[in-house]
């Protein structure tokens, strides 16, 4: 039965690799590579993560769990189908754009006083976070993948933008709103540092009455498995951007359905890594996705009601 030496040493040698070639694709030492090929030691989960992105492959064929590899350029996760283009998103508008050429220009204040005056005057929470803040990250990315938005300022929106979304929630949170007795445990998976989408579902689902605890990014199986034995929730929602993460939700769901005590856990998958194959949720073992926010809000209630997305 193969196992994580021998795929290791398969994968080495379809791309016609030497050991000191893959060790220094990996940023590794060569004795490395081949005390992984020789069993004498075995990697930790983020050197496995990056060897799993590298061949572009699944943690579970590497690990010899599967005879499938997860080839993620076959789900055309940059496209809308088989030699489709990516569709050209619609031109921002209105609050939105003004929000992310203020933010992005250094006027975050300014910025932050708009939203808030469009809170004050009407708008709900769900409307700024979908319309305003959920279009100006999109367009937003859309930017730097074409090199016309740097790092520095994507943080710098990012990082107002979470600011501004505790501002938000705190005032909301004073409005009258249901409670009820569902639970639910937010993240991102691990090495996965785009945590907004999945804040915005645990602030959605705090104001629809839910209990729920948001740990952020970068949450491996481990600490996930303890968060969960310690707060019991009724349902699990993790997150994930990156493609090349998506092994670390296929491994955390199947960890949690080989938890006795955890096999009835309801989990719910979403993030963009999802967007572009509809059933992709299903094969790593999720019982439901959803599109945004909102949506994951109502996927949760069907969840703990019995059914399934």
């Amino acid at each position: 039965m193969a196992d994580f030496a021998s795929r290791l040493r398969e994968l080495r040698n379809s791309r016609g690799l030497r050991q000191k070639d893959l060790a220094k694709e990996l940023g590794l030492a060569q004795t490395t590579i081949a005390n992984y090929e020789q069993k004498s030691r075995f990697p930790d989960e983020t050197i496995l993560g990056r060897v799993a992105d590298y061949f572009n492959t699944s943690l579970d064929y590497l690990l010899g769990r599967s005879d499938v590899s997860l080839n993620l350029q076959s789900l055309h996760l940059s496209g809308g189908g088989p030699g489709e283009p990516r569709p050209e998103p619609a031109p921002l508008g209105g609050l939105a754009r003004e929000y992310l050429q203020l933010t992005i220009g250094g006027h975050h204040d300014q910025a932050a006083e708009r939203v808030r005056q469009a809170f004050r005057q009407g708008k709900s929470l769900q409307e700024i976070y979908l319309e305003v803040f959920e279009q100006a990250l999109k367009e937003a990315g859309r930017m730097w993948s074409e090199g016309k938005l740097d790092v520095a300022r994507e943080r710098l929106l990012s990082e107002a933008t979470l600011s501004l979304m505790s501002q938000l929630l705190g005032a909301a949170e004073g409005a009258d709103r249901p409670r009820h007795d569902h639970s639910c445990l937010c993240f991102a998976v691990c090495d996965e540092q785009h945590v907004i989408g999945v804040r915005m579902l645990a602030d959605l689902l705090e104001l629809d009455g839910w209990n729920t605890q948001f740990l952020g990014g970068s949450m491996c199986t481990q600490h996930v498995l303890k968060a969960l034995s310690d707060h019991r929730p009724d349902v699990l929602a993790l997150s994930v951007t990156l493609p090349g993460h998506l092994g670390y939700a296929s491994d955390l769901i199947r960890a949690v359905r080989a938890t006795p005590t955890l096999q009835r856990m309801r989990i719910m998958a979403g993030g963009q890594a999802f967007q572009w194959e509809k059933n992709l949720w299903r094969g790593i073992g999720a019982d439901a996705t959803a599109a945004n926010a909102a949506e994951a809000v109502s996927t949760a209630r069907l969840l703990v009601n019995g059914s399934r997305s």
